[in-house]
Protein backbone atom coordinates (compact mmCIF):
# COMPACT_ATOMS: atom_id res chain seq x y z
CA UNK A 1 0.00 0.00 0.00
CA UNK A 2 3.13 2.65 -0.36
CA UNK A 3 3.07 5.41 -2.31
CA UNK A 4 6.25 3.96 -4.30
CA UNK A 5 4.29 0.88 -6.05
CA UNK A 6 1.87 3.51 -7.46
CA UNK A 7 1.61 2.75 -11.12
CA UNK A 8 3.17 5.69 -13.24
CA UNK A 9 1.29 8.29 -14.76
CA UNK A 10 0.04 6.93 -18.14
CA UNK A 11 1.92 9.16 -20.91
CA UNK A 12 -1.00 9.91 -23.12
CA UNK A 13 -4.05 8.45 -22.15
CA UNK A 14 -7.49 8.38 -24.29
CA UNK A 15 -10.40 10.24 -22.81
CA UNK A 16 -13.13 7.98 -21.65
CA UNK A 17 -16.52 7.95 -20.13
CA UNK A 18 -19.99 8.03 -21.83
CA UNK A 19 -19.00 10.66 -23.99
CA UNK A 20 -16.01 9.28 -25.63
CA UNK A 21 -17.64 5.42 -25.85
CA UNK A 22 -17.59 4.68 -29.80
CA UNK A 23 -20.56 4.05 -31.42
CA UNK A 24 -20.14 0.69 -33.68
CA UNK A 25 -22.38 -0.92 -36.54
CA UNK A 26 -21.88 -3.85 -38.31
CA UNK A 27 -21.78 -3.74 -41.99
CA UNK A 28 -22.82 -6.44 -44.53
CA UNK A 29 -20.89 -8.74 -45.26
CA UNK A 30 -19.97 -9.04 -48.94
CA UNK A 31 -17.95 -11.52 -51.48
CA UNK A 32 -14.77 -8.98 -52.38
CA UNK A 33 -11.15 -10.41 -51.48
CA UNK A 34 -8.98 -8.02 -49.92
CA UNK A 35 -5.70 -8.92 -51.22
CA UNK A 36 -5.28 -6.80 -54.71
CA UNK A 37 -5.80 -3.52 -55.16
CA UNK A 38 -8.89 -3.67 -56.80
CA UNK A 39 -10.28 -5.79 -54.38
CA UNK A 40 -9.84 -2.87 -51.93
CA UNK A 41 -10.56 -0.53 -53.83
CA UNK A 42 -14.32 -1.83 -55.12
CA UNK A 43 -14.56 -2.62 -50.72
CA UNK A 44 -14.41 1.76 -50.25
CA UNK A 45 -17.26 2.13 -52.37
CA UNK A 46 -19.02 -0.68 -51.28
CA UNK A 47 -18.73 0.61 -47.56
CA UNK A 48 -19.77 4.03 -48.29
CA UNK A 49 -22.69 2.57 -50.11
CA UNK A 50 -23.90 0.48 -46.55
CA UNK A 51 -23.30 4.15 -44.74
CA UNK A 52 -24.90 5.79 -47.64
CA UNK A 53 -22.15 8.35 -48.17
CA UNK A 54 -21.67 7.47 -51.74
CA UNK A 55 -23.91 10.11 -53.06
CA UNK A 56 -22.19 13.14 -54.95
CA UNK A 57 -23.10 15.45 -52.14
CA UNK A 58 -21.81 13.11 -49.76
CA UNK A 59 -18.64 12.12 -51.43
CA UNK A 60 -18.20 15.81 -51.76
CA UNK A 61 -18.39 16.42 -48.32
CA UNK A 62 -15.92 13.85 -47.80
CA UNK A 63 -13.33 14.67 -49.82
CA UNK A 64 -13.86 18.69 -48.63
CA UNK A 65 -14.49 17.87 -44.81
CA UNK A 66 -14.15 15.07 -43.25
CA UNK A 67 -11.53 12.25 -42.07
CA UNK A 68 -11.97 8.46 -41.93
CA UNK A 69 -10.07 6.71 -39.99
CA UNK A 70 -9.55 3.07 -42.27
CA UNK A 71 -8.19 0.54 -39.25
CA UNK A 72 -7.14 -3.16 -40.78
CA UNK A 73 -4.33 -5.79 -40.80
CA UNK A 74 -0.60 -5.20 -42.25
CA UNK A 75 -1.81 -6.73 -46.41
CA UNK A 76 -4.91 -3.95 -46.22
CA UNK A 77 -2.71 -1.07 -45.14
CA UNK A 78 -0.30 -1.91 -48.04
CA UNK A 79 -2.71 -2.23 -50.26
CA UNK A 80 -4.63 1.11 -49.16
CA UNK A 81 -1.11 2.87 -48.81
CA UNK A 82 0.01 1.67 -52.62
CA UNK A 83 -3.79 2.49 -54.18
CA UNK A 84 -3.52 6.19 -52.32
CA UNK A 85 -0.39 6.95 -54.14
CA UNK A 86 -1.96 5.51 -58.01
CA UNK A 87 -4.65 7.16 -57.32
CA UNK A 88 -2.97 11.01 -56.49
CA UNK A 89 -3.16 12.32 -59.86
CA UNK A 90 -7.06 12.19 -59.99
CA UNK A 91 -9.22 14.90 -60.61
CA UNK A 92 -11.13 15.40 -56.67
CA UNK A 93 -10.06 15.03 -53.25
CA UNK A 94 -12.49 11.99 -53.05
CA UNK A 95 -10.71 10.09 -55.81
CA UNK A 96 -7.54 11.02 -54.34
CA UNK A 97 -8.45 9.10 -51.13
CA UNK A 98 -7.45 12.75 -49.15
CA UNK A 99 -9.75 12.35 -46.67
CA UNK A 100 -8.14 8.50 -45.85
CA UNK A 101 -6.32 7.56 -42.72
CA UNK A 102 -4.84 4.00 -42.69
CA UNK A 103 -3.96 2.85 -39.31
CA UNK A 104 -2.86 -1.30 -38.81
CA UNK A 105 -4.67 -3.09 -36.41
CA UNK A 106 -2.86 -3.05 -32.92
CA UNK A 107 -4.49 -6.64 -32.56
CA UNK A 108 -2.48 -7.68 -36.12
CA UNK A 109 0.80 -6.10 -34.26
CA UNK A 110 0.07 -8.29 -30.75
CA UNK A 111 0.19 -11.07 -32.70
CA UNK A 112 2.80 -10.58 -34.91
CA UNK A 113 4.66 -10.03 -32.09
CA UNK A 114 3.64 -12.86 -30.47
CA UNK A 115 5.16 -15.06 -33.62
CA UNK A 116 7.92 -13.18 -33.86
CA UNK A 117 8.80 -14.21 -30.21
CA UNK A 118 7.53 -18.22 -30.86
CA UNK A 119 10.47 -18.50 -33.50
CA UNK A 120 12.87 -16.44 -31.55
CA UNK A 121 12.55 -18.29 -28.84
CA UNK A 122 10.77 -21.68 -29.08
CA UNK A 123 13.73 -24.04 -28.05
CA UNK A 124 13.44 -27.73 -27.72
CA UNK A 125 11.86 -29.65 -24.92
CA UNK A 126 15.97 -30.40 -23.27
CA UNK A 127 16.67 -26.98 -22.96
CA UNK A 128 15.14 -23.24 -21.73
CA UNK A 129 12.28 -21.95 -24.39
CA UNK A 130 8.93 -21.89 -24.93
CA UNK A 131 8.70 -25.65 -26.26
CA UNK A 132 9.83 -27.05 -22.96
CA UNK A 133 7.13 -24.50 -21.22
CA UNK A 134 4.88 -25.78 -23.67
CA UNK A 135 5.52 -29.57 -22.59
CA UNK A 136 5.93 -27.99 -18.72
CA UNK A 137 2.75 -26.47 -19.15
CA UNK A 138 0.76 -29.04 -20.94
CA UNK A 139 -0.11 -26.76 -24.12
CA UNK A 140 -0.33 -28.61 -27.23
CA UNK A 141 -0.72 -27.32 -30.73
CA UNK A 142 1.56 -24.77 -30.01
CA UNK A 143 4.71 -26.20 -31.49
CA UNK A 144 3.82 -24.43 -34.64
CA UNK A 145 2.76 -21.17 -35.90
CA UNK A 146 -1.09 -21.10 -36.76
CA UNK A 147 -3.83 -18.75 -38.12
CA UNK A 148 -6.87 -20.42 -36.70
CA UNK A 149 -8.07 -21.78 -33.77
CA UNK A 150 -7.23 -20.80 -29.67
CA UNK A 151 -3.71 -20.62 -30.86
CA UNK A 152 -2.59 -16.69 -30.43
CA UNK A 153 -4.33 -16.71 -26.78
CA UNK A 154 -2.83 -19.91 -25.65
CA UNK A 155 0.41 -18.08 -26.93
CA UNK A 156 -0.50 -15.07 -25.67
CA UNK A 157 -1.37 -16.64 -22.25
CA UNK A 158 1.72 -18.99 -22.42
CA UNK A 159 4.28 -15.33 -22.80
CA UNK A 160 2.60 -13.92 -19.58
CA UNK A 161 3.06 -17.28 -17.70
CA UNK A 162 6.81 -17.97 -18.47
CA UNK A 163 7.33 -14.32 -18.22
CA UNK A 164 5.90 -13.98 -14.42
CA UNK A 165 8.14 -17.23 -13.63
CA UNK A 166 11.04 -15.85 -15.16
CA UNK A 167 10.68 -12.18 -13.13
CA UNK A 168 9.78 -14.11 -9.91
CA UNK A 169 13.07 -15.87 -9.84
CA UNK A 170 14.40 -12.68 -10.76
CA UNK A 171 13.73 -11.21 -7.17
CA UNK A 172 14.97 -14.42 -6.06
CA UNK A 173 18.55 -13.74 -7.50
CA UNK A 174 18.54 -10.18 -6.98
CA UNK A 175 17.52 -10.42 -3.37
CA UNK A 176 19.50 -13.64 -2.51
CA UNK A 177 16.95 -15.37 -0.80
CA UNK A 178 15.62 -18.74 -1.17
CA UNK A 179 11.86 -17.85 -0.82
CA UNK A 180 9.72 -14.73 -1.97
CA UNK A 181 7.92 -14.69 1.42
CA UNK A 182 11.35 -13.53 2.35
CA UNK A 183 10.70 -10.19 0.68
CA UNK A 184 7.83 -9.16 2.96
CA UNK A 185 10.38 -8.28 5.30
CA UNK A 186 12.18 -5.59 3.38
CA UNK A 187 11.34 -1.56 3.39
CA UNK A 188 8.99 -0.66 0.46
CA UNK A 189 12.50 1.63 -0.68
CA UNK A 190 14.54 -1.47 -0.64
CA UNK A 191 12.13 -3.59 -2.68
CA UNK A 192 11.91 -0.70 -5.33
CA UNK A 193 15.42 -0.72 -5.63
CA UNK A 194 15.83 -4.50 -5.88
CA UNK A 195 13.01 -3.49 -8.75
CA UNK A 196 15.59 -1.26 -10.53
CA UNK A 197 17.96 -3.66 -10.14
CA UNK A 198 15.93 -6.93 -11.91
CA UNK A 199 15.67 -3.72 -14.96
CA UNK A 200 19.10 -2.97 -15.21
CA UNK A 201 20.59 -6.12 -15.18
CA UNK A 202 18.42 -8.94 -15.85
CA UNK A 203 15.84 -7.57 -18.29
CA UNK A 204 17.50 -4.73 -20.45
CA UNK A 205 19.51 -4.32 -23.84
CA UNK A 206 22.49 -2.92 -22.07
CA UNK A 207 22.60 -5.90 -20.02
CA UNK A 208 22.70 -8.05 -23.21
CA UNK A 209 25.53 -5.83 -24.70
CA UNK A 210 27.77 -6.39 -21.76
CA UNK A 211 27.18 -10.22 -21.60
CA UNK A 212 27.86 -9.51 -25.48
CA UNK A 213 31.35 -8.14 -24.57
CA UNK A 214 32.65 -11.45 -22.13
CA UNK A 215 34.77 -13.84 -23.98
CA UNK A 216 33.56 -16.66 -25.79
CA UNK A 217 34.18 -19.40 -23.03
CA UNK A 218 32.86 -16.67 -20.23
CA UNK A 219 29.54 -16.28 -21.95
CA UNK A 220 26.32 -17.88 -19.86
CA UNK A 221 24.26 -19.16 -23.31
CA UNK A 222 21.18 -20.02 -20.81
CA UNK A 223 21.42 -16.81 -18.37
CA UNK A 224 22.03 -14.58 -21.89
CA UNK A 225 19.13 -16.26 -23.18
CA UNK A 226 16.64 -15.58 -19.81
CA UNK A 227 17.92 -11.86 -20.43
CA UNK A 228 17.09 -11.40 -23.87
CA UNK A 229 13.78 -13.32 -22.99
CA UNK A 230 13.03 -10.37 -20.11
CA UNK A 231 13.65 -8.12 -21.81
CA UNK A 232 11.20 -8.97 -25.37
CA UNK A 233 8.81 -9.59 -23.13
CA UNK A 234 8.60 -6.97 -20.84
CA UNK A 235 8.20 -5.05 -23.90
CA UNK A 236 5.19 -7.53 -25.29
CA UNK A 237 3.21 -7.15 -21.70
CA UNK A 238 4.12 -3.50 -21.67
CA UNK A 239 2.19 -2.82 -24.84
CA UNK A 240 -0.35 -5.23 -24.23
CA UNK A 241 -1.08 -3.58 -21.20
CA UNK A 242 -0.74 0.10 -22.84
CA UNK A 243 -3.31 -1.45 -25.20
CA UNK A 244 -5.88 -2.23 -22.87
CA UNK A 245 -5.82 0.53 -20.77
CA UNK A 246 -5.65 3.41 -23.86
CA UNK A 247 -1.97 4.50 -23.17
CA UNK A 248 -1.60 5.64 -26.57
CA UNK A 249 1.97 7.36 -25.38
CA UNK A 250 3.25 4.18 -24.82
CA UNK A 251 1.68 2.51 -27.92
CA UNK A 252 3.48 5.21 -30.18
Amino acid sequence: NHDIFLPCAPVEKITHGLPSVTKQHILGTVHIEEASYKGNDQLIMEWFKQLNLHTKDERKHTGLERIIIWVGNQLMVERLCGLFKYRAQDHTSFDQLDWLVVVFGWFHLMMAFANSMHKQYLGTNARRGLMHAFTVLERKGLHTVQTRGPFHQQLHDTIYHVTEACIRDCWRVVSWTESLADLRQKKPEDLYKLAAEIIDQLASSSAVEQMDLQPEQECDDIFWQVVLWNHDALHYVDLNEAIRNGDVGIME
